[in-house]
């Protein structure tokens, strides 16, 4: 692509957020004040909004000026534009809200002409404070400015004292008697200066305080996360943790959403490449099964026994933190309030099952990974279509649910699979594919392509990444995507295409769970009070990504909104979850076993062998121990370039499936016992359970990418594969 100017030959500031020949973007323009304005992750590059080559790669209305919690990267530096949001720090919202409040004033005054272009400078006399000016800036875009963060009932109190604390960011009018609610502007005047990297330019009198991490990672934050294994020096390991708390009474952390997932995790000394590993314990609930804080719809509370849920708005949901891929199982929830006939607008309950691609801002049964059984009148519910099933459910009455998921036995990759699966298309296949649209009649049959690593996490390392949040230590990884919309919003479009002069059955486009891979033989049903209402799904998906169920070329290809392709490989969270809806009041308390209230015994009489939710835990400490026994193995040839050699990793491999039984009990009394830290005297553990202080640090993604290039040096390095 030529452009209108040499980008070599600009001038750039310190900070790359303005040059002197006030040549930006693909168009060559001026930098301006009313429009988005993206900074560019390689070149570093600015452009407008409206000269983007992609119109649809930023929903219309669905951000505003000068947000800065983005990851954008330019079609000169790839070869498509991609854009995506990441978790929003309280300075990252705030800094936009000031901006756009300054814009607006701006034009009022006529600072700023009809082009968007004017001083970028703030004026002296422009003062915000929390109560008047940011706090119902922030509430009205709240959706556009606070990405993946919770709107607590404390936020406004938050706001201020972020701005209060900050004063390498924020100015007060009066500083000797500088408070909360204060009237404060930004300390860097320059609103270009606003940009993805740090939110604005610090106050070099008062430096931010950062811990080691956070110094080291703030180039690396402005990068693109590489969700692979990522080297580290030695002597970054202490630093990764310096700071970080190990209680887990934290009032604020990240969500499972737009595409991303997060797992708590901690040091293991005993995992000398890998370092980290999943937490699945948490002091406050103990070793078990319980509704994930993590993965849940914001609106959602739970209580501290991990146990108790309760909504006060429309319909929020939550999932278990472990979900199930074989075998019989069965759990109850006691509904303490919900079903209330004689109530128009609540309260109400959906129960069910649903896979890692549903979403969690609907009702369970509302897309096609989730199936629900409705209090109100007893309905089943999947693809956002009801029909009849049991009784209806309310207050006090004890629902059980239980799943059965027949082993599925896969065979050998086909040769298409091996020839095609790492074939890159050419870009006027990938536009005729984009172009086209996909079918059910598209979707494959044959279990012969499916890769192995859809459905088998021992052959491949997990790619995660470790981000601190409020002084604690998150996994990020990317989740698995749908490749349909919910069957209502899918009908509608049909339906308007249709009128549009497309005769053909609708019914016929609409892509549905039955036309995916199926695990023939699985079911789902529910008792009410311990009376079977008969089978209510069967023959469900197999615990697969929904994703292979695509023609081999579209795997490649980027998925709606989220801008990048699938993930077709198992990574060890597959599988359907107990998950719960609630509406405007419902409230229900989980019994995931081992003892119940109404066990199912219609299927000890049948000699079903089922197991309670509760044993889950145990499989996924033997699993996460396997896991990390693989990585650990998989990191060491890396890390000290040996060669993979296929028949010796073959050996390997077997070698430790022989010894899993084995290997994970060791797991299981270590974490539980919390053995590997009585192990290393030299661990810091100077963060005990009920030290509940918070600092309120920004969200920081270390990724530590600047140190791959030092792979030559004298410093022994690690590599880095969180859980």
């Amino acid at each position: 692509m030529s452009l209108p100017y040499n980008p070599k030959d600009l001038h750039w500031n310190h900070y790359h957020t303005i040059n002197k020949e006030n040549k930006y973007c693909y168009c060559g323009n001026n930098r301006t004040l009313t429009e988005l304005n993206l900074q560019c992750m390689e070149c570093k590059n600015w452009f407008h909004e409206h000269c983007l080559k992609n119109k649809s790669l930023i929903p219309k209305k669905s951000v505003l000026p000068f947000i800065t919690n983005y990851r954008f990267i330019c079609s000169l530096c790839n070869r498509e534009e991609s854009f995506s949001r990441v978790t929003s720090s309280w300075k990252d919202a705030i800094n936009t809200a000031f901006a756009n409040l300054t814009v607006q004033k701006m034009k009022k005054e006529g600072i700023i002409d009809s082009n968007g272009e004017g001083d970028p400078y703030i004026p002296d006399n422009y003062w915000f404070d929390k109560k008047t000016g940011i706090c119902p800036f922030l509430d009205k875009y709240w959706e556009k400015l606070c990405t993946n963060r919770a709107r607590t009932p404390t936020w406004w109190a938050t706001v201020g004292s972020s701005m209060y604390s900050s004063k390498d960011q924020y100015v007060a009018k009066d500083e000797e008697n500088r408070s909360a609610s204060s009237d404060f502007t930004l300390y860097d005047k320059n609103l270009f200066n606003l940009r993805p990297s740090t939110g604005s330019v610090s106050n070099p009198s008062q430096p931010q305080k950062k811990n080691k991490v956070q110094k080291k990672a703030a180039v690396a934050r402005a990068q693109s996360p590489t969700y692979a294994p990522l080297f580290i020096p030695e002597e970054t390991l202490s630093s990764i943790l310096d700071g970080i708390l190990t209680t887990d009474t934290m009032t604020e952390h990240p969500y499972n959403r737009n595409g991303y997932k997060y797992d708590w995790i901690e040091e293991d000394p005993l995992l000398k490449h890998i370092h980290f590993r999943k937490k699945n314990v948490l002091n406050s609930q103990g070793p078990g099964v319980f509704l994930n804080r993590l993965d849940r719809d914001p609106g959602i509370t739970l209580k501290e026994d991990g146990l108790t849920a309760t909504t006060d708005k429309g319909f929020r949901t939550v999932r278990a933190n472990f979900g199930v891929k074989e075998g019989n199982w069965y759990f109850e929830v006691t509904i303490n309030k919900g079903g209330e006939k004689d109530v128009i607008n609540g309260p109400n309950v959906r129960i069910g099952w649903s896979r890692r691609e549903a979403t969690l801002y609907g009702p369970v049964g509302y897309d096609s990974y989730g199936y629900g059984y409705r209090d109100r009148n007893g309905d089943k519910l999947h693809e956002s279509l009801s029909s009849p099933y049991g009784e209806s459910f309310g207050s006090n009455d004890v629902i059980g649910c239980y799943i059965s998921l027949p082993k599925q036995e896969f065979p050998k990759p086909s040769n298409e699979l091996l020839r095609k699966q790492n074939m890159k298309l050419t870009r006027k296949e990938e536009d005729r594919l984009i172009h086209t649209q996909l079918k059910p009649s598209d979707l494959i049959d044959d279990l012969s392509l499916v890769p192995t690593d859809s459905h088998s996490i021992i052959n491949h390392v997990r790619k995660r990444t470790v981000i601190t949040f409020k002084q604690r230590l998150y996994a990020e990884s990317l989740d698995y995507l749908p490749i349909n919309s919910p069957g209502l919003l899918s009908y509608l479009d049909i339906k308007f295409n249709k009128s549009n002069g497309d005769d053909d059955d609708s019914n016929e486009k609409i892509i549905k769970s039955k036309h995916m891979l199926l695990n023939h033989g699985s079911s789902i049903s529910f008792y009410k009070n311990g009376v079977n209402q008969g089978t209510a799904f069967k023959d469900i998906p197999l615990c697969i990504p929904a994703a292979v169920s695509l023609p081999l070329e579209r795997r490649q290809l980027t998925i709606g909104n989220y801008q990048r392709t699938p993930i077709l490989a198992d990574d060890g969270s597959l599988g359907y979850y107990p998950t719960i809806s609630l509406f405007k009041g419902g409230n229900v308390t989980m019994n995931f076993g081992p003892k119940f209230k109404y066990p199912p015994k219609d299927l000890d009489e049948q000699n079903i062998k089922w197991k309670p939710m509760s044993e889950r835990y145990l499989e996924i400490e033997a699993e996460e121990a396997l896991w990390d026994i693989v990585d650990e193995v998989c990191t060491y040839f890396d890390d000290f370039g040996i060669d993979e050699n296929v028949d010796e990793m073959n050996q390997i491999t077997d070698e430790l499936d022989e010894t899993n039984e084995e290997s994970s009990r060791r797991s299981y009394s270590r974490r539980s016992g919390r053995a590997s830290r009585s192990r290393n005297h030299s661990y810091n553990d100077s963060f005990e359970e009920g030290d509940e202080s918070e600092a309120s640090t920004n969200s920081k993604r270390p990724y530590h990418r600047k140190y791959t290039s030092d792979r030559d040096n004298s410093i022994k390095k690690r590599r880095v594969n969180d859980k």
